[in-house]
Formats: structure tokens, C-alpha cells, sequence
């Protein structure tokens, strides 16, 4: 099972389904969808539609810069000129994982906590649910925390034969790939010395950047949207 949170709920994806909790103001709507290629699209609206408007906006110009770019309309020149590197997407794109609104952070500590509680997930239990663990090993921090290292070690040992900016440049594309690798490779044994090096660099930054101690809503919400994935995909409500 998986988890997504966004900026009014949580989600959980199975093998067959995806649950999802969309919280608006103190009213909670949960449903399921089957996990296909249509309703991931269908998810994909959601998220977008959940964001504050300044964040939509900024997506917007982002995409269209995009567009125009693809089409010819803007020449990687002109992206340097105007002192924006076309490299800068790949950051930007990483670093929103530090950018997320304050009830996203909430719904992500709360989605963490109902991972890390390993008693019955139930709404009768949410108060012991809160006082569970807030980090999650495999949280997709975990990418992000390995893409910025990987960035800045690149960057400084190419930097002096390349020049900054392909340095930059090199080591931003490269590290986009490096970086999903890594989150595989950190799946292993977390008492390897760099695994458990950069566990507690991702643990840090879920604990005090990505996530925010959640509310009840945020910890009803997800726990809501857990039991009815389980209640779809195993036919009986329990921990996955």
C-alpha cells in the first residue's frame, strides 16, 4: 500500500484500488476508484484543483514556459539570457517538496502517522494514532533529499574542469535519474552507515519541512481513507 496526501486529504493506492479522503471545511467525503490509467488522470485534476491559487498560477505560467519552449518559441539561449537556465524546471520541480501548503504538511504528517501506528487503524483510536511516529522511511523525501545531495557533490566536483553553470546544468539531469535510483538502493539495510546517513537527513526534513503535526480532521480523514481501501481490497477492515 501507498500513500499520497495533498491539500484537502489523503489518498492510499492498493492493488486494485485507490481510496481517497477530501476533506472541505468540516465536511469529509471518502470514496474508492478503481486503480486505472483513466481515474490516475481523474487524480491528477484533484490535486490541481486542491491547490491554493497562488500555487495553481505558478504551475500555469510553469507549463506554459514549458509549452512555448517545446514549440520553438523560446530558445535555450533566451532561457539563459533572462538568467533562468532551462535546468531550473528539474529544481523547481524537486524542490516544491519543500513548498507544500500548511493543511498539505498536515495531511502528509497525518498519512506518515497511520503508516507508523501498529495498532488497530481505526477512528476510535485516533488519539494514540497522533502520538505515532511522523517520519516514514519510505517516503518520497527520501528522492528528494538524494536528488539535492547529489546536486550540490556533483556540481562542486565538476565545477572547476566545467565551469558553474554546466556543472549545474550536468549535474541537475544527471542527479534526476541518480536520485530515483537512490531511493531503490535506500530500501536496503538501514544499519549500512550511508543508508542510515541519509535516513536521518530525510527524517529531519519530513519531521520539520515536508509534514506538520496533524489535527484530528487530518488524522480522521486518513484513517478513513485506509479502512475503506482495506475494507476494498481485503473485504475486512484491519491493518494492511
Amino acid at each position: 500500500m501507498k500513500g499520497l496526501s495533498f491539500q484537502k486529504g489523503v489518498m492510499f493506492f492498493g492493488k486494485h484500488y485507490i481510496s481517497i479522503c477530501i476533506c472541505h471545511s468540516d465536511l469529509q467525503r471518502v470514496y474508492v476508484l478503481d486503480n486505472t490509467k483513466i481515474n490516475l488522470g481523474k487524480i491528477t485534476w484533484i490535486l490541481l484543483r486542491s491547490l491554493p491559487a497562488g500555487y495553481q498560477a505558478g504551475l500555469f505560467l510553469l507549463i506554459l514556459l514549458l509549452a512555448v519552449r517545446a514549440a520553438g518559441g523560446i530558445s535555450l539561449g533566451a532561457w539563459e539570457t533572462a538568467g533562468l537556465p532551462f535546468y531550473t524546471v528539474l529544481l523547481i520541480f524537486f524542490g516544491s517538496h519543500f513548498m507544500f501548503p500548511g493543511e498539505w504538511r498536515k495531511f502528509h504528517g497525518a498519512e506518515h502517522k497511520v503508516f507508523s501506528y501498529k495498532g488497530l487503524k481505526t477512528v476510535q483510536n485516533v488519539n494514540e494514532i497522533k502520538k505515532a511516529s511522523i517520519t516514514n522511511r519510505y517516503c518520497s523525501t527520501n528522492i528528494v533529499v538524494l536528488y539535492f545531495a547529489g546536486f550540490i557533490i556533483f556540481t562542486g566536483l565538476l565545477w572547476i574542469p566545467a565551469g558553474l553553470s554546466s556543472a549545474a546544468a550536468v549535474s541537475a539531469w544527471l542527479n534526476s535519474i541518480l536520485a530515483f535510483a537512490g531511493g531503490v538502493w535506500l530500501r536496503g539495510n538501514s544499519r549500512k552507515p550511508l543508508r542510515r546517513w541519509v535516513l536521518r537527513i530525510s527524517y529531519w526534513t519530513q519531521k520539520h519541512i515536508a509534514c506538520a503535526e496533524p489535527s484530528e480532521k487530518h488524522l480522521t480523514a486518513a484513517v478513513q481513507a485506509y479502512q475503506l481501501l482495506q475494507k476494498k481490497e481485503r473485504g475486512y477492515y484491519g491493518n494492511y
